[in-house]
């Protein structure tokens, strides 16, 4: 399959896009037509891609070619029906007509806002994927299917590989499977931080919010610290924020006006994708959820209410439904195994729920200071006991640039003056849609606070509500400030991100350590890149993929704990597109089912064998660190 093929899924959401803003350019009541068209068109392109993927899947097809098949047909049909709708005239005319005119300082914005997002592309263009996350289960599963041609269960010592939820990462698939390599991967997240800033400037719209506040709600989202450092990696947290706003736009559409049937089709797709992409939005979805079958109660009543409630449920499962299937097969329950589960739920007590939303908050205020970070725990931890109520041990990390760990203090703060504004004269003004939209997100927050385990990572899982709560800082500043003041304050907030977009701490566009692990990604070598989160570990990986590559064998297994790193061993070997297969050897005793009988690997890489000459009928040739290669001829399943 040629690289060029990676376009066809880019062709196909131009037309879906196109088509949705032609039907909208038809409507007089439709001005804004081109950001409705793009929340829709997101969501249809990715239902169609998680189709695509798990139909594929079924038969084992899962390849370049069967991918790239599937795409063309979809283009095929989108194509022949823009042509026949005259969907590309009536697109053009509609966009013509539009008034596109900023004042200056507007434009210098707009201007800061592409810089920005063209300087993060290119950094997540030229970045292997390099979290710790992506190489224990992001991207190893990624490789995993692309070997299999198919997302089922494979045998693995890090089960997470397995029962997490799977969009964003069949999204990366799709993109490697149509080029060769894992370089678009990053893409992913980047374009969810592109789209998100477009559609909280819709849902500013919605909330009555003008051009200037709307400008400034993106220039919000824009400059969150955990946005702008997961922008270029491939977690999915930025992919869960995007389905939440989109989702969120959905929800205030419907609260405006009655939705029509592919926009209906769209709430129930966009809570599947959300559902499919993190397990944290089965909790924090619920408040939208919520409303909106309030808002189709009050317009159907009973029977109305029962109608669209049905309705999302068979979108959400014709999405989920493969993704359950393979869990309860395996684990016995749609959503894993159990006793996971309940690490990452949280089990305290009702009396401790105050603390979990407020440890989730502090996590956002660690400081470089550890005397300061220990009195913050120490206060905190005093304040629980002395009610009797009893929390796990809270303590606060600083590491501002880094994806896994950076707060938002003054975007929190920042939202807490909007609150208080409104407090004092949004009240007054007795704006439903605003206080609907405030409530949700607050109480969706505070669900997730107090049902999610706490530890120092959750800010990641933040996000979604940072950029949800964009449109309603733009909204509130809007009211506050005044002219040519309110469109500083979003270049302002730009000009104040640039530490995160230049200084990200393993993905820098400026090295200068040791603020960050390595010098710039344009001038590193990619293998720096790759282990900029364990560069220890660096030259033992090397040593011991380059035996493994010098005995020419092509069936690769691996004994390996589940907290060793997985996915360098394929970058390094360049599997599965070299041609290597690698398999584990030595799964979970309920994952032996899935282990392929007729796998004779000529090469073993082992992470727990330390002291041994032989390992399943191989001999050792190799030891670096906590990396041992075993090779040879007759291999033995005994052990």
């Amino acid at each position: 399959m040629p690289r060029i093929a990676i376009v066809l899924p880019l062709l196909v959401f131009i037309t879906l896009y196109v088509v949705l803003l032609a039907r909208g350019a038809r409507r007089p009541d439709e001005d804004d037509a081109w950001r409705h068209a793009l929340v829709q068109a997101c969501v249809v392109w990715g239902a169609l891609l998680a189709l695509i993927s798990e139909a594929l899947s079924l038969f084992g097809a899962l390849t370049p070619s069967g991918v790239g098949a599937c795409w063309g047909v979809a283009l095929l049909l989108g194509f022949v029906f823009a042509w026949r709708d005259a969907s590309f005239p009536r697109a053009i005319t509609w966009l013509r007509g539009r008034s596109w005119r900023l004042q200056p300082v507007e434009a210098a914005t707009m201007v800061g806002l592409a810089c920005i997002v063209l300087l993060l592309a290119a950094v997540a263009w030229m970045s292997p994927p390099n979290t710790t996350d992506s190489h224990l289960y992001h991207m190893t599963r990624v490789v995993h299917w692309a070997q299999n041609r198919s997302l089922a269960h494979y045998p693995t010592t890090y089960e997470h590989q397995l029962w997490f939820p799977t969009w964003a990462e069949t999204a990366s698939l799709t993109f490697r499977l149509l080029w060769g390599s894992d370089q678009p991967a990053g893409l992913v997240q980047w374009f969810s931080m592109v789209a998100s800033l477009v559609v909280v400037s819709g849902i500013a719209r919605l909330l009555g919010a003008r051009r200037r506040g709307q400008l400034l709600a993106a220039a919000f989202a824009a400059s969150v610290p955990m946005g702008i450092l997961q922008a270029t990696s491939t977690q999915n947290d930025y992919v869960l924020a995007f389905w939440f706003v989109c989702l969120a736009y959905l929800v205030l559409l419907a609260w405006r006006r009655p939705l029509r049937r592919v926009e209906t089709a769209c709430v129930g797709l966009a809570w599947g994708l959300g559902l499919l992409t993190k397990g944290t939005f089965y909790v924090s979805s619920v408040p939208l959820l919520a409303w909106h079958l309030r808002t189709s109660w009050k317009r159907g009543g009973f029977p109305g209410l029962v109608r669209q409630a049905a309705w999302l449920g068979v979108l959400v499962a014709a999405l989920n439904l493969g993704f359950w299937l393979r869990n309860w097969l395996t684990y016995g329950g749609p959503l894993g195994p159990g006793e996971l589960l309940q690490g990452h739920t949280n089990l305290l007590s009702v009396a401790a729920w105050p603390f979990s939303w407020v440890a989730h908050l502090l996590s956002h205020f660690a400081t470089p200071s550890e005397p300061v970070n220990g009195w913050l725990a120490q206060g905190f931890q005093r304040l629980v006991s002395a009610t009797g109520a009893s929390f796990p041990d809270f303590h606060l990390i600083w590491s501002w640039n880094h994806e896994d760990l950076a707060g938002s203090p003054l975007h929190l703060l920042a939202f807490g003056l909007a609150v208080l504004a409104y407090a004092r004269r949004g009240f007054s003004q007795r704006s439903p849609i605003v206080a609907g939209y405030l409530w949700t997100g607050l109480v969706s927050f505070s669900l997730t606070a107090v049902l999610v385990a706490w530890n120092p990572y959750v800010v990641r899982l933040h996000l979604p509500f940072l950029i949800a709560a964009a449109p309603f800082v733009g909204w509130s500043a809007e009211r506050a400030l005044r002219g040519r003041t309110l469109a500083l304050a979003g270049l302002g907030l730009l000009v104040l991100s640039l530490p995160w977009v230049l200084l990200n701490q393993t993905r820098p566009v400026v090295g200068l350590r040791p603020r960050t692990a390595i010098v710039s990604v344009f001038r590193a070598d990619q293998v720096d890149v790759l282990f900029a989160n364990r560069l220890p570990l660096r030259d033992d990986f090397i040593a011991a993929t380059g035996a493994i590559r010098e005995t020419g064998c092509r069936d690769v297994g691996l004994r390996i704990d589940s907290h060793d790193l997985e996915y360098p061993i394929w970058w390094l070997l360049s599997a599965p597109q070299s041609g290597i297969r690698i398999e584990h050897l030595d799964p979970y005793p309920h994952l032996v089912r899935y282990v392929d009988p007729t796998f004779r690997p000529c090469a073993i890489l082992c992470t727990t064998c330390g002291g041994r000459t032989r390992l399943h009928g191989l001999n050792l040739v190799a030891g670096y660190g906590d990396l041992t290669v075993f090779a040879g001829e007759g291999f033995t399943t005994e052990e």
